[in-house]
């Protein structure tokens, strides 16, 4: 047998093959079209869902690079609120008037970013400064003089807690952390509190009342 005879075989044997294959598959891919279709459907919403999630975490860690630029004087604000207004009260006998200093609408704003765009202990964190900062700004415009000595301390310690709350997240604000302290407020957090200004810590140094009030208040 030559070759060229060997080479027809070989050509019409291939095509049989191909006839065969294809009509097997055209059967297959009939008779499993609607399953192919559902599983290619899953396929590109599967695609679709993992490329808006992306998108959603970039638009998120964008948002939070934003939020973090303004934190660190928002924070030095209200930290300078919550000093001025413990140094005011700590006065008051000689004043006799309110405490009419207040926080800037951007730090607010600066706070309320950090809250919306972060989550867990760092949300939480920044989420109760703007309570605490309520109450200090309501109780510091009331008639603290015509209160006694114990309601004029409490309301210190109001001022003494939202500087400790806000010193919580100092470390965000520099990048030295991507969480926060949360929880109950500790001793030493009030006392380094009152360390920032001198009037308060000079005035509660030899007031043991002020000391047991914070011992029985705070954790340690």
């Amino acid at each position: 047998m030559n070759k060229n005879v060997l080479f027809f075989y070989g050509i019409t044997l291939g095509a049989v093959v191909a006839l065969v294959f294809c009509q097997a598959l055209s059967g297959f891919l009939k008779d499993w079209q609607t399953l192919l279709a559902g599983l290619l459907a899953l396929a590109g919403a599967w695609m679709t869902i993992r490329q808006m999630r992306k998108s959603s975490e970039d638009e998120r860690a964008r948002k939070q690079r934003a939020a973090l630029f303004p934190l660190g004087n928002a924070l030095s604000e209200v930290c300078s609120y919550a000093r001025n207004g413990m140094s005011y009260l700590i006065e008051l006998e000689e004043r006799e008037s309110s405490f009419d200093e207040a926080i800037s609408r951007e730090t607010i704003e600066a706070l309320q970013g950090i809250a919306e765009w972060f989550e867990g202990e760092v949300s939480q964190a920044a989420g109760v400064i703007g309570p605490k900062y309520q109450l200090c700004h309501a109780r510091g415009h009331g008639d603290v003089s015509g209160q006694n000595d114990y309601y004029r301390i409490g309301v210190i310690l109001d001022f003494a807690e939202l500087h400790a709350l806000a010193s919580r997240l100092f470390d965000l604000s520099r990048a030295k952390s991507d969480s926060a302290e949360v929880g109950p407020l500790t001793q030493q957090e009030i006392f380094s509190s009152f360390g920032v200004s001198d009037n308060v810590l000079w005035r509660f140094r030899e007031r043991e009342d002020v000391g047991k009030l914070v011992l029985e208040r705070y954790v340690e």
